[in-house]
């Protein structure tokens, strides 16, 4: 719900605020991103309303399966669901592409970045984080 969601945004501070989208309609998605003043929308590469791009915001695309699809080729940011799906996509696409964090350890490849997901959270602070920290302390220093 919007009104959950502006409550929740209100908690971060730093990263990019990114809202997460299914297959809303274009308008639905435009009234939302304004009302939580986002700045990028993620929407799966199953998308297919190419007006994403005209509302002024970062567009990362999340990629399920070994596809390709036109609404990934003006894509800021590509999100390979795992390891298999990114390698096929640094074969042709030349974006930054992260991938989702899945496992207990990362292997020493060169990823452009990696989306960790939480569990929800009623209120800040809440949420024990020492996963996260154990998977980055390697790369903080």
């Amino acid at each position: 719900e919007p009104g959950t969601a502006k409550e929740i945004a209100g908690w971060i501070n730093g990263p990019m605020l990114t809202g997460e989208f299914g297959q809303q309609p274009l308008e639905w998605i435009k009234d939302f991103a304004s009302a939580l003043n986002l700045q990028a929308i993620e929407v799966p590469a199953t998308y297919t309303d190419h007006g994403i791009y005209d509302l002024g915001l970062r567009v990362i695309v999340r990629v399920e399966s070994e596809m390709q699809s036109d609404i990934m080729e003006k894509a800021d940011l590509l999100l390979a669901a795992d390891r298999k799906i990114y390698s096929f996509l640094k074969n042709f696409y030349l974006q930054p592409i992260i991938l989702a964090y899945k496992e207990n350890h990362l292997v020493a490849e060169d990823y452009d970045g990696i989306e960790l997901e939480g569990a929800p959270e009623d209120k800040p602070g809440t949420r024990n984080h020492a996963l996260w920290n154990d998977i980055l302390s390697p790369y903080t220093d």
